[in-house]
């Protein structure tokens, strides 16, 4: 296995379709997603605290507590070590790209196995391609195909070089024939014939594992098109994630509770405003305002300071604990402003004019909110 970057993947492709075991094309190689013991190790991984997705894998596996981790992601940082997945190199027998062309336009390629290829990755100076098939068995082991065992039967060990003959391009099975040069030969349609068990018995082999990993098993092995989409089926396992009312931002929200009634007890002519970083909360005072409002004093500092220093965008939200998630992230800021009463609509319109972008929309999500239109009736 090269340390090398073959490939890229998204981290929930990961998950889903191509999961451990999975069959997959890459840019210059086929291969076969490698299993947990090719992840990096735990501490380079993020930690997912799920206790109900654990317990529930737990009583699946029979592993106490099973810690979950999700797959690495790629950094942007040039600079640091590549932390990626394995993958195994599947399947090892190929076909060569030197085609024969007979008068009834069959077509024929050399069929190898890994072992005769140089240290170029060809055979006889030429390029080569995974074969498409493999053999798989119920219970979920997947193997090469023994191509000598097939053409000839279990009892004779010719090995003279393989064919692939393509009589057609539909892609039915009923197409493509196995040759050998010793005369033998046998269509491929012939494998998925399974009361006769063309391709044996499972070896038990597990490739996503690595080398020397098979297990024993006596099931009969079936034809698998590799690239076909029923080749891999994840097991997909899922869980109700309730938020726990002991949260970080929760316990956050009930320690600076008090600094918040503050912000809303603001005497006037005085305006104050919270900021919330992940340091904690400021109070922000802002002595003789030109608005009659603390979001209209916000507003009008926060599109200069976008204006001048090219910020980044401003997110309106709703709710004290939303807003405390959004501005204690790393690189954020939350501004705490309290809500008008009612009693300032009319008066903050004589004052200033148009009301602030979003004021109506201050306050708890849940809240309900009620607009009014008016405009002046002349007699």
């Amino acid at each position: 296995m090269s340390r090398k970057a073959h490939g890229q993947l998204r981290r929930g492709q990961v998950i889903t379709t191509y999961g451990p075991g999975a069959l997959i094309d890459l840019p210059r190689h086929s291969a076969i997603i490698g299993g947990l013991e090719t992840w990096p190790k735990t501490e380079h991984l993020e930690e997912v605290v799920e206790t109900r997705l654990s317990r529930k894998l737990g009583l699946m596996t029979g592993i106490h507590n099973p810690r979950l981790y999700a797959p690495p992601p790629e950094s942007n940082d040039p600079r640091e070590p590549m932390r990626g997945i394995g993958a195994w190199r599947f399947p090892e027998w190929f076909v060569v790209q030197d085609e024969q062309e007979s008068d009834d336009h069959q077509r024929s390629r050399r069929l190898v196995h890994r072992s005769a290829l140089d240290e170029k990755g060809r055979f006889d100076n030429r390029f080569v391609v995974a074969t498409r098939f493999v053999c798989a068995c119920p219970r979920g082991h997947v193997d090469d195909v023994d191509w000598y065992r097939f053409v000839h039967g279990s009892e004779d060990n010719c090995k003279r070089q393989l064919w692939l003959d393509e009589r057609g391009t539909s892609g039915d099975l009923g197409d493509p024939v196995v040759r050998c040069e010793c005369g033998k030969q046998r269509s491929l349609y012939e494998a998925t014939q399974l009361e006769e068990k063309p391709l044996g018995t499972c070896r038990g082999a597990r490739p996503w594992l690595g080398r020397n990993t098979r297990v024993e098993c006596n099931q009969p092995s079936r034809l698998l098109i590799r690239t076909a989409s029923n080749s891999y089926f994840p097991q997909v396992v899922s869980v109700l994630s309730l938020p726990d009312r002991g949260s970080a931002v929760e316990t956050a929200v009930a320690e600076l509770w008090d600094d918040l009634q503050i912000v809303d007890d603001a005497a006037e002519p005085w305006h104050r405003i919270g900021m919330i970083t992940p340091d904690g909360l400021k109070l922000i005072e802002v002595h003789e305002p030109e608005d009659n409002l603390p979001v209209g004093t916000l507003q009008k500092f926060l599109d200069a300071y976008l204006e001048e220093r090219g910020a980044g965008d401003i997110d309106y939200v709703h709710g004290t604990k939303v807003l405390f998630e959004k501005g204690l992230q790393k690189g954020n800021a939350g501004f705490y402003v309290p809500g008008m009463d009612k009693s300032d609509l009319f008066k903050t319109v004589i004052l200033d004019g148009a009301l602030p972008r979003k004021t109506f929309s201050m306050g708890e999500a849940k809240e309900k909110r009620f607009y009014m239109e008016s405009r002046r009736i002349q007699a």
